[in-house]
């Protein structure tokens, strides 16, 4: 029985090396190729704006990807006498000519917040241009300070007395002349493009 059992086991390990074998032999020919692989980018400045203000109703933050930052300006009721006028506004002058406000005018105005945030960029500084999409010849508008520029159609370079700080809240006005001689329930409207090129 003993001499039986070491036959039996004997077997078993001729058997196990001759499995082995081939699978050892199939492992040592297996082929190999190296490869590498060149990874490259490149950053991109970023800028964003944003606007605010008390009487601004901000829409969306635009970014230099492509998104244009909107946002609605509200003088609500206005008139010559500076009565009523919404928190914020202020009258600036009964008699002005600013724009194509040519006749006996009266003005008024409000700040509008503008902050510029720039990204991977050695930009510190930038400067806004600013135009009307349509021509009004009826109103005057303006945007700055120090003084204000008066828009039309061409884009004019807006001042706020310095420099335009990347990541720095700039405030600036917005300011509307209206004729004296508008009656109640006119509705002066207009859309400012402006541009943010970072210096």
């Amino acid at each position: 029985m003993q001499m039986q059992w070491k036959s039996i086991s004997r077997r078993l390990l001729i058997a196990s090396v001759g499995l082995l074998l081939p699978l050892a032999a199939h492992q040592a020919s297996a082929a190999t190729i190296n490869g590498t692989l060149s990874v490259t980018a490149t950053v991109q400045s970023y800028f964003t704006v944003a606007f605010s203000g008390t009487d601004v109703t901000p829409n969306a933050t635009g970014n230099s990807g492509g998104t244009t930052a909107t946002a609605a300006v509200a003088f609500g009721n206005i008139n010559a006498a500076g009565t009523g006028l919404a928190s914020g506004v202020t009258l600036v002058s009964a008699n002005t000519t600013l724009g194509s406000c040519s006749t006996s005018c009266f003005e008024v105005a409000t700040p509008l917040t503008i902050t510029v945030t720039a990204y991977n960029a050695t930009s510190t500084s930038y400067t806004i241009t600013a135009a009307l999409t349509a021509a009004d010849a009826t109103n005057g508008w303006a945007i700055g300070s120090t003084p204000a520029t008066a828009l039309t159609t061409t884009p004019g370079t807006v001042s706020n007395g310095g420099t335009f700080t990347d990541g720095t809240p700039e405030s600036v006005n917005v300011y509307l002349a209206v004729p004296v001689t508008a009656q109640a329930g006119a509705a002066p409207s207009a859309t400012i493009d402006l541009v943010f090129t970072a210096e």
